[in-house]
């Protein structure tokens, strides 16, 4: 099964870099890091019988140009009994770009795939996850912004105990010159 994510992964950074090229030849593309929090609902159907809301950290790493940013991030969760791990690949797509081009806001859409594992009081499952995601980036300056980002992922079957999760995230990324 990792073998297979990893292929999927893969397949989504170079699928997404077709985005990366216009009329002119290759736009510009900056590398980034960036580092994440927020919180995180788990919907019903976990061991615990309700939704689990918990914080989040993670870590991101990504390539963007003015209209695409694909990302590879790790995210992990705890409440209580209860740990999230996932490590996720998204690609975004600005939107709304001309009637944002003055100002420093970034609205975009976008949709994920990864792996996530779920520990709860010593079972662990672990399957695909898939997902929306939605935001504002905000330039700061040349190297750095500050993301707001929303995030919609459904969940495998062998995930038996969740249905679903939100995630609420702001993340740092610095550019790389």
């Amino acid at each position: 099964m990792k073998k297979k994510l990893n292929n999927i992964i893969l397949s989504i950074f170079i699928l997404s870099s077709i985005g990366y090229s216009d009329n002119d030849g290759i736009t510009e593309m900056y590398e980034f890091i960036g580092v994440q929090t927020g919180v995180s609902s788990a919907s019903a159907g976990n061991k615990s019988g309700s939704d689990t809301t918990s914080p989040t950290i993670g870590f991101k790493y990504g390539q963007q140009t003015s209209e695409w940013r694909t990302a590879i991030y790790y995210n992990y969760a705890h409440h209580s009994d209860e740990k999230f791990h996932s490590v996720v690949a998204q690609v975004d797509h600005g939107i709304m770009m001309e009637a944002f081009a003055d100002l420093p806001v970034k609205p975009y859409i976008g949709f994920s795939i990864g792996m996530m594992q779920h520990r709860y009081k010593g079972d662990s499952n672990s399957d695909f996850i898939y997902g929306i995601n939605t935001g504002l980036n905000y330039v700061l300056n040349n190297n750095m912004d500050l993301d707001l980002s929303f995030q919609h992922l459904w969940t495998g079957s062998k995930l038996e105990n969740l249905d679903g999760m939100n995630n609420l995230n702001l993340s740092l990324h610095y550019y790389f010159d």
